[in-house]
């Protein structure tokens, strides 16, 4: 008989979050691989099943972050120090979502001001970051996806920029330094939350990482901004 006290609850649900997130990442790659050939004789269903796939993906993402969060907690997580070259961290990121752009008719604009660009920081953790804002701004842009890279003061600025109708004031505020996130509220998710955890765990000196969320003057689109020292 199972003696119930023995029971890691934390780790026991961490471990269905694992398999859950497996089978719907195998389910999403499909759906993906329909997509082009329905796209041919029927676009409107084509544009359905793609809009289904970024759910899909959208779900997939916060599962990741779940799970990311309890290595946290753990302290089973922590970035590594490697040697990446900027543009193949964008090509990455970028081929994730070349179905989804095209079938959606959204233009994507890369501005990277060196090609050749290398920055030390864990490539893996940053794209799940990157690839989690081009996820949900997918949903809400309207034709047009913009990402910048540049440096600032001695850090490396990610810029995704979209020209849909921004992030709301609360959302903002949610990521300023010393503002507790509060997700009974609604006014941050758990992407965004992590984000920012991953990004403050990236430290060279005196500088950590951040991010930043605002919205453009003159289009009102979303701007999402990760500094990496």
């Amino acid at each position: 008989m199972i003696d119930h006290k023995d029971l890691d609850v934390t780790l026991i649900m961490a471990s269905i979050v694992h398999d859950v997130k497996n089978s719907l990442g195998l389910i999403q790659g499909q759906v993906e691989a329909m997509v082009p050939e329905l796209a041919k004789s029927s676009p409107e269903s084509a544009i359905k099943l793609q809009q289904l796939s970024l759910e899909a993906g959208r779900i997939n993402h916060g599962l990741i972050h779940m799970l990311g969060l309890y290595r946290l907690k753990e302290g089973m997580l922590s970035p590594t120090d490697e040697e990446c070259f900027v543009m193949d961290i964008i090509d990455d990121v970028k081929s994730k979502f070349v179905s989804s752009l095209n079938v959606l008719n959204i233009e994507f604009e890369v501005n990277l001001h060196d090609e050749d660009l290398i920055w030390h920081f864990d490539g893996a953790l940053v794209e799940g970051i990157l690839s989690n804002v081009i996820t949900n701004a997918i949903r809400y842009t309207k034709s047009k996806m913009v990402f910048n890279t540049y440096e600032k003061n001695g850090y490396l600025v990610l810029e995704i920029r979209d020209d849909g109708a921004g992030y709301p004031d609360a959302m903002i505020q949610s990521v300023q330094p010393k503002t507790k996130m509060n997700f009974k509220s609604g006014s941050t998710g758990l992407g965004l939350y992590f984000s920012n955890q991953i990004a403050q765990m990236h430290c060279v000196d005196d500088k950590k990482g951040y991010i930043e969320l605002l919205n453009d003057e003159q289009t009102h689109g979303a701007v999402f901004r990760l500094y990496l020292p």
